[in-house]
């Protein structure tokens, strides 16, 4: 990596000024003066756009057309938040579908992800939250039983925050304990699928502390709500990591194309319009 009078330079792609310029094109990189929430997105993609307002990270995960790239590079706000690859013999490799590229495993429970080590960003923002929301884009195959890392914020095995997938359910868990789970196979997540949870534990009412949509719409309803006021504990740091744990054996069989975190609870009008437009495609605005 190379810094060069204020720039970045990783990859072939150059950060200057709070854009992202790769291939010719300009990403919109995080929130600007003025109000503005939404990324435009680069000239005349013709792509829907996405909320802004309260963005962490954001990985479109299409850093390759097909095979493997050295980093999955965050266009949430800065500072930026890269994830190195960390390779396997199954993954993750790069694929593209109908919606857009893709990273993929070709088995569940075993090597393989993306990963940032230590103290960031999200440890910065979300440590002591009582609000987030967790919006993904998946087309899965299999899931270990012992719960395949969609996203994972924690150390080791623990997860502090993220997304597993079992054969049967959905989890979220919280500072490595509470998990809130929703049942849905893995089976019914075949074809692209936007899986968006929305936290805040202000509400007085349980069940509106925490709710998952599927695809915009609400899903199944959860076990149970998390305790008034829960707080998000991530100790002394945190390792961040898509389609893994850091010490692996949890990788899914399938594609992630799309990972965002927000520090605030979108509304559902703002989930519905997510997931609208990521269907039409996940690929970098």
């Amino acid at each position: 990596m190379e810094r060069d009078g204020g720039s970045v330079r990783d990859g072939g792609v150059e950060r200057d000024g709070g854009f992202v310029r790769d291939g010719g094109f300009v990403r919109d990189a995080g929130p600007r003066d003025g109000g503005v929430e939404r990324d435009a997105g680069p000239p005349d993609s013709g792509l829907p756009p996405l909320v802004q307002q309260g963005l962490v990270v954001r990985y479109y995960l299409d850093e390759a057309p097909s095979g493997t790239a050295a980093f999955a590079l965050d266009t949430g706000r800065p500072p930026y938040l890269d994830l190195a690859r960390s390779g396997s013999s199954i993954g993750p490799f790069y694929s593209t579908s109908s919606s857009g590229r893709s990273v993929s495993w070709t088995s569940a429970g075993g090597g393989g992800g993306f990963i940032a080590s230590a103290s960031n960003k999200i440890f910065n923002d979300l440590d002591g939250s009582r609000e987030a929301t967790v919006e993904v884009v998946v087309d899965l195959d299999d899931a270990t039983s012992f719960g395949s890392r969609i996203f994972h914020i924690g150390s080791g095995s623990t997860t502090d925050l993220g997304l597993i997938i079992t054969d049967n359910s959905v989890v979220f868990p919280i500072n490595g304990g509470t998990t809130i789970e929703w049942g849905i196979s893995v089976g019914s997540l075949s074809g692209p699928t936007v899986l968006t949870v929305v936290f805040d534990s202000s509400h007085a009412d349980v069940n509106n502390r925490i709710d998952f949509y599927v695809n915009g719409s609400p899903g199944p309803i959860s076990n149970f709500g998390p305790p008034r006021w829960a707080e998000f504990d991530f100790g002394g740091g945190t390792d961040v990591v898509i389609g893994n744990r850091p010490n692996g054996s949890r990788s899914l069989e399938g594609d992630i194309g799309y990972v965002a975190i927000y520090d605030r609870p979108l509304t559902p009008q703002e989930v519905a319009a997510n997931a609208a437009a990521l269907l039409v495609s996940h690929d970098t605005r």
